[in-house]
């Protein structure tokens, strides 16, 4: 009894070992396969395999109906073989041919919404004629977004007016439906914000609301495909307060030069800051009309101002606008010193 039991376990375990032999040896028939495709309408495409096994009887490509290759073409040393007798394959069998210089390649011409099928290519080998296939998805599809033509990204800040562009691509004398959602809040932007033709959708609106700012999302349809492209809204602000603003009295050539040093803001708004703007007001004034000065350094020494006390503060501006402005200083002069400094410019 020992024995025979020992038999079986042995026997099992060669099964096994040749079983694990043989699985580890079929997955390495294809060297190379292709990947899934979406082609538009009208078009050609190609799928390209590679193989390593030898000895290879015929290579078949077709297409799975009902989870059954059926052969559209059948390659051997011979030459090619056409399927002429399966009903199933009327629709393409014409417009499919085998790549020439290709060991494994074949090409669908003129793509039709029915082309949307599973192909698949499968190598016959050895004296045994074992046979492995692979399969590709095809998807053909009369919309795509026209990537080149539509936007992809778009800065904007409170109160101002953006366009924005969704293009596709279809067929000649086809035409698409649009709309437009926020994402993630998924809210709809009303039909009258955009203005449409038969392969465009462009959008304008104000960016004044949080919901303005979010990704917009342009659905483009027509009769069998629906497509998406989004378009991400970065959303810009005022640079923050300049930093640490000083003055410091240089003395030059018996002139006396009051000079106004400051660090930049510690966040830019998201973008470039195009110039500093200096306010500068006689002191106990109020700033709602200050005088003004513009400079793109962190540094400025362009006032003309008679004698008296003044207050200065100083404000960055981007594409935004105006930010908020840095800490106060006073420029005291005396009442017996006129002050000239570089730079003449009158606010």
């Amino acid at each position: 009894m020992n024995f025979f039991v020992c038999s079986q376990i042995k026997a099992i375990g060669l099964f096994v070992t040749l079983f694990a032999y043989a699985t580890s040896q079929d997955t390495g028939t294809f060297s190379t396969k292709p990947k899934d495709k979406e082609v538009f309408v009208g078009k050609d495409v190609q799928f390209d395999w590679e193989y390593v096994k030898e000895d290879v009887q015929d290579i078949q490509f077709g297409v799975v109906i009902k989870n059954n290759n059926v052969a559209i073409l059948v390659m051997t040393d011979n030459g090619t073989k056409q399927n002429n007798l399966h009903k199933d394959v009327e629709w393409v069998r014409d417009r499919v041919e085998i790549v020439p210089g290709k060991r494994a390649s074949f090409k669908i011409r003129n793509l039709e919404m029915e082309d949307s099928r599973t192909f698949f290519c499968q190598i016959r080998y050895g004296n045994h004629g074992i046979t492995e296939s692979d399969e590709v998805k095809l998807s053909v599809v009369d919309l795509l977004i026209d990537k080149s033509a539509s936007d992809v990204s778009k800065e904007s800040w409170l109160n101002n007016k953006i366009s924005v562009v969704c293009a596709v691509k279809i067929p000649e004398g086809d035409t698409a439906m649009f709309s437009w959602m926020h994402i993630p809040s998924n809210t709809t932007v009303p039909k009258g914000w955009h203005d449409d033709t038969a392969s465009k959708s462009y959008l304008q609106m104000v960016t004044k609301e949080d919901v303005e700012f979010e990704t917009l999302q342009c659905q483009a349809k027509n009769k069998h495909t629906v497509k998406y492209h989004a378009v991400n809204v970065k959303k810009l602000t005022p640079p923050s307060p300049p930093r640490n603003l000083k003055t410091q009295t240089v003395f030059d050539e018996a002139a006396i030069y009051i000079q106004l040093k400051w660090d930049p803001p510690s966040t830019d708004g998201g973008t470039e800051i195009k110039r500093y703007v200096i306010q500068y007001v006689a002191k106990g004034l109020s700033w709602k009309s200050p005088n003004k000065a513009e400079t793109t350094s962190t540094e400025y020494s362009g006032l003309r101002l008679p004698n008296g006390k003044y207050n200065a503060r100083v404000r960055a501006q981007n594409k935004a606008g105006l930010g908020p402005p840095s800490n106060e200083v006073i420029i005291d002069l005396g009442k017996s010193i006129l002050l000239t400094l570089y730079g003449v410019y009158q606010g």
